[in-house]
């Protein structure tokens, strides 16, 4: 119970005073709406430009931008175009590849493949293909809830039988 010294309730820091609900119209809730969407698309767009800013289509380290160097352009703190590149690195998919692969056994739930030597068995970052998750990523493009998790790997050099979930569950 939140009471106050003297005994008497407190309202919770946040919770609007009674009248305040019965003055809220639809449009007015609306408008609000829009313009939470609006911050939100706002947000992402400087996501974006923080990620491109930051790796200018590479993933060299010795081509990479640095952060101060991004908020200066995005005119932002060193600590939000921080954020901004780590929300945005978050939000880019992993590449699909369209090449083959020798699956062995497959189901709904997993996939066992053949691995060849020299074929990564997960990604080195999210922007590079070159693995056999890349390429389950394509085999399944057309199913929304698909993923490729890896259940255990093998090195790059290492040819032999891996398993891969289909789903995060």
């Amino acid at each position: 119970s939140l009471c106050t010294e003297n005994g008497k309730k407190r309202t919770p820091r946040g919770t609007p005073p009674p009248h305040a609900m019965s003055e809220l119209t639809d449009e007015f809730v609306m408008e609000v709406h829009a313009c939470l969407q609006a911050l939100a698309k706002r947000n992402d767009d400087l996501c974006d430009r923080a990620i491109k800013l930051r790796f200018q289509g590479s993933t060299s380290a010795e081509d990479r931008r640095s952060l101060h160097d991004v908020a200066s352009c995005l005119k932002v703190s060193k600590e939000r175009a921080e954020q901004l590149v780590a929300k945005g690195i978050r939000n880019t998919p992993l590449v699909r590849e369209d090449a083959p692969l020798d699956i062995l056994l497959e189901d709904e739930h997993v996939v066992v493949v053949n691995k060849t030597a020299g074929l990564l068995s997960q990604p080195r970052h999210r922007f590079l293909g070159g693995s056999v998750v890349n390429r389950l990523l394509w085999r399944y493009r057309q199913d929304p809830a698909a993923d490729a998790k890896v259940c255990h790997r093998l090195d790059q050099y290492t040819s032999g039988v891996c398993l891969y979930a289909r789903t995060t569950e």
